[in-house]
């Protein structure tokens, strides 16, 4: 179990308000993780108002759309906190003995029903049993064999749960159980009381990227840049830059969907501060399951030690600012301004620069390689 991950038990705290949550937020994560968005997902959270058998909606437009957990694009999830024997499941896909409009159009467009029972962990008698009587419930239906249809137990929602570690924080935080120091996507940025978060592009800050021959671009220009750069790159990123210049703010655009056009999908980001000894530290990662993102309110001089590895400044261009040339600093994949992508297991090393004149500041983007 990693350092996110809450025990499946844990989850038989959840309200019924909260189990209809989870699943809305679980299926926005998976949609967005298949390049769709998060607002052909719909659910209400609220608990008392009439839903016609339907707490969760997905309807993605995008094809082909192939989840293990949403099981067609038309899927509809029925959250239910309490156990779902099989004549619990004839009663709700069935009322009055005839079966559910909803489920009926769902056989009509050829789409998916799912019931998520939370007390339920089933042995594969106990959901072969609820599955089977789920079918003879539209067995009358001319469309039966077009419909979908799934049994989730506590099992199942646990194990989707683990596959999105933003959404176990989500989890642990209404449970009272959250992390010091770990974070969803949100407003990471210190803005003091008053002001506004908004992404400020006028011009004195410039950003270098590696993929742009060193060449000083403004926010608005490199955003799309960077995007792609984090989207296809395996490598740890390091954002480097003045403290204050706006690079914790920078980073969050880059998950901001009202900010040009692809954003970075938000679901998947996890975001602590160094500078707030976060516990667990994150130190203690080692395999990353998450987009992650560390940053510090520090200075790079000051990233923490990380097996003794001392990666090269290199001698970049002069300036009558702050300058970081042929300096060696002892830093780490887990040291300040890094990303992490999930499939890498040992980033290794990078280098780049900082530099400060006449603008406001520069924010340095290198990828993290393999090189001492």
């Amino acid at each position: 179990m990693t350092i996110l991950e809450l025990p499946k038990d844990a989850l038989l705290a959840l309200t019924d308000a909260q189990l209809e949550q989870l699943i809305g937020r679980l299926a926005e994560a998976e949609v967005a993780g298949h390049g769709a968005h998060v607002g052909e997902v719909r659910f209400s959270g609220s608990i008392t108002a009439p839903d016609g058998g339907v707490d969760v909606r997905v309807d993605v437009q995008k094809t082909p759309f192939d989840s293990e957990y949403i099981p067609k694009p038309n899927t509809i999830f029925q959250s239910k906190k309490h156990s779902m024997p099989a004549g619990g499941i004839t009663g709700e896909m069935r009322p009055n003995g005839n079966l559910s409009a909803v489920i009926g159009r769902q056989c009509d467009l050829a789409g998916a029903y799912v019931i998520v029972s939370l007390d339920d962990d089933c042995t594969e008698p106990m959901l072969n049993t609820r599955i089977q009587a789920m079918v003879a419930a539209v067995a009358d239906h001319p469309n039966k064999d077009a419909i979908r249809l799934d049994f989730y137990d506590r099992f199942k929602l646990h194990q989707w749960l683990r596959q999105h570690p933003s959404v176990m924080l989500w989890v642990r935080n209404v449970l009272g159980q959250p992390l010091s120091g770990w974070q969803s996507y949100g407003r990471w940025s210190n803005v003091p009381n008053g002001m506004t978060d908004d992404l400020i592009m006028a011009a004195g800050v410039s950003v270098i990227l590696p993929t742009h021959q060193h060449q000083r671009l403004t926010l608005e220009q490199a955003i799309t840049p960077m995007r792609n750069l984090i989207a296809t790159s395996n490598k740890a990123i390091r954002v480097a830059g003045l403290s204050g210049v706006g690079k914790t703010r920078f980073v969050q655009a880059l998950f901001d969907e009202t900010i040009s056009e692809d954003a970075l999908d938000r679901t998947s980001v996890v975001y602590t501060d160094t500078g707030a000894d976060p516990d667990p530290s994150p130190n203690k990662r080692t395999r990353p399951t998450t987009l992650t993102l560390f940053a510090t309110r520090s200075s790079i001089s000051s990233s923490p030690t990380y097996r003794g590895h001392t990666p090269r400044w290199s001698n970049g261009p002069r300036s009558s600012g702050h300058r970081y040339g042929r300096k060696t600093q002892t830093c780490g994949p887990w040291a300040p301004g890094c990303f992490q992508r999930p499939s890498t297991a040992h980033p290794g090393w990078g280098w780049g620069w900082v530099t400060s004149g006449q603008d406001l500041g520069t924010l340095v983007l290198s990828r993290i390689t393999n090189n001492s």
